[in-house]
């Protein structure tokens, strides 16, 4: 009984240049095993730039599509420290 589900993911870091990387990622869902529309797919790439070891300001660009839905789109800036 019960819903189940499935998904997964995979992560890249690419080092371009000192305190420069390229970051890239894709996920994979299906919230609903019996349900095919109940899938989808995140596409996101972006650039993460480090202002010493653990502070970082990094943009991305996400696209997701579900099998028979719409598709989203979602720029995303954040800023990161650790204190």
């Amino acid at each position: 009984g019960g819903i189940h589900c499935r998904g997964g993911y995979a992560d890249a870091e690419i080092h371009i240049a000192k305190k420069l990387d390229i970051i890239a990622d894709y996920n994979y869902l299906q919230k609903n095993n019996d349900i095919k529309e109940s899938t989808t797919h995140t596409y996101t790439g972006g650039l993460q730039y480090w202002l010493y070891k653990q502070c970082r300001i990094q943009t991305e660009f996400s696209y997701a599509k579900q099998v028979d839905g719409p598709a989203s789109r979602l720029w995303i800036t954040q800023f990161q420290d650790a204190i």
